[in-house]
Parts: structure tokens; sequence; C-alpha cells
């Protein structure tokens, strides 16, 4: 343990130990007071001053293989916290990764762009494999299903068969499996589920044809491609992930699969992705 460290669990047990050890508040006063500027807290930086917990983020220098973890609330500064981190750095090549274009738009008016680049999961699998499929770019459809498999298909059948894919493609399983078919088909059809997973590997199988233009090829589709790939993220020191609670395991995996160190940021209460996969990792 650092010595600080031990030092603010000090101070944490004066805090407690107050009331009924009947201590001077003074002790817990000018210890903490001490802590606090040891670190810098209190430095007005952006016109905004850095909390204890910020601080101590910000002053730590990132390892190879380092991953750090920060889970805070709605409004307590957590992309600040990864502003202030890159401007104290800016001899370090960062990258930004969002799940979605609405945050990544936000995170390059935040960040300074001479050392931070942003950029969505879905940009960075299109730059690589994505573009391949420029041809057939499109989501797969209900009425399309039956031509594209070669038989034909209920619309509820269709339906259940679009959700086991959905669920494969935000997974981060190499093929498709049983549990990637809707929990309520297998309890309510249990010798039904082979079915939809044979059926979803097949049309897993034309969307990855090149040469198969019935097969749309989605974005999250291309996305899983460059997921079982294994890709290794090149060119940047650092990687930071903004709002990673609502990133799917797929991206969860290429993420922790990187040797380059990490910073992931987000908020469990805030996941607005939950019905695609999106787990807290």
């Amino acid at each position: 343990v650092r010595g600080l460290d031990f030092l603010y669990y000090i101070a944490t047990y004066l805090k407690e130990l107050r009331e009924p050890c009947e201590l001077s508040p003074g002790l817990h006063y000018r210890l903490y007071y001490a802590l606090t500027w040891s670190e810098g807290a209190g430095h007005v930086t952006g016109g905004y001053s850095l909390t204890q917990e910020q601080v101590k983020i910000v002053n730590h220098d990132m390892q190879p293989g380092h991953l750090v973890r920060i889970v805070a609330f709605a409004g307590t500064g957590k992309t600040s916290t990864l502003v202030e981190y890159t401007k104290r750095r800016p001899h370090v090549k960062f990258l930004v990764s969002c799940y979605n274009k609405s945050v990544q738009l936000y995170a390059a008016s935040q960040f300074p762009p001479r050392n931070v680049e942003c950029k969505t999961f879905h940009s960075l699998a299109f730059r690589n494999v994505g573009y391949k499929y420029k041809h057939k770019l499109r989501d797969v459809k209900a009425n399309n299903l039956s031509k594209v498999i070669g038989q034909r298909l209920h619309p509820v059948h269709s339906k259940r068969l679009l959700d086991t894919l959905e669920c494969y493609l935000s997974s981060d399983d190499t093929d498709v499996q049983p549990h990637h078919v809707p929990s309520n088909v297998r309890r309510a059809e249990p010798n039904e589920w082979r079915r939809y997973v044979e059926l979803a590997a097949k049309l897993w199988k034309c969307m990855i044809n090149l040469s198969d233009r019935d097969a749309g090829m989605s974005h999250d589709g291309y996305l899983k491609y460059w997921q079982l790939s294994r890709p290794v993220i090149r060119g940047y020191d650092c990687l930071l992930i903004d709002e990673a609670q609502d990133i799917t395991p797929a991206v969860a995996s290429i993420v922790l699969n990187q040797t380059t160190p990490k910073i992931l940021v987000g908020d469990p209460h805030q996941q607005i992705y939950g019905f695609k996969g999106a787990t807290n990792i």
C-alpha cells in the first residue's frame, strides 16, 4: 500500500471514530486537508476544480498492460477526468473509443486533437474489414430471409431467427450457440432450438460471403467479423473507453485483448444498450 493510501485510510478511521471515541474533529480535518493539497486537489483547471478522486486518476501514469476501471455516477466528471488526463500528457497518443456516434462527436469536441483521436468501434471495424462489404451493407430483413437461406419461414420463425443472430453478433462467442436462441423459445420449444442455431449459422455464413448479394451485411455484422479476427489496435499509447457500460461482449473482447494500456470509464446506471447485450466490464 502506498504511503498516501495508508494516510487516507487513517483519515477515514479518524472521521468514523470521531463521535464514538470523542476525538477532536481537527485531527481528521488537518490530515485530510494536507492530503488534499499534497496531490494537487483544489487546483483549478479548465474552469473547474478536480476532486481528490479525479486527482488520483489524473496523476496515475499507465504502464504496458495496465487496465484501470473508473465507475462513477452521472454528472461526476467522468469525461472531464479523461480530458484532463490527456491534456497533461501531450506526448502520449490516445485513442478514445465509443460505442455510438453521438458520444464520439461529443468526445471529439472535448479532447485535445493534437494527441487524441476519437472513433467509434464500428468505424475501427469498417476501416479494417467493413469496407469490403460496401456493396451489400444493409440490415438483414425478415422478408428476405427465405430467399437467403433457401427455405420458407413463418414470420414468427423469421423473428426468432433474427433475434438469435443479433444475440450472436453481440456476443464474444466464436460460433452460434444454444444460449443465443431467445430464452422464451428454449423454454416453450425445447426441441426447436437446434433449428434456430443451424439457421443462424447458415445465415451468418451467407452474410460474410462477399459474393452473396442476397444476404446483407449489417454494421454489427462487420463489427463481429472484425472481433473474430482477434484484431490488434496499433498506433496508440493508451486506449480510453468512454461510456464503457454500453459496449457489448463482442466489443469488450476486442478491448480486453489489447496489450495497450486501457482506461475504462462508465456508469452501470446509465446503460442504454442492454437490449443489445451490453455488459459492464
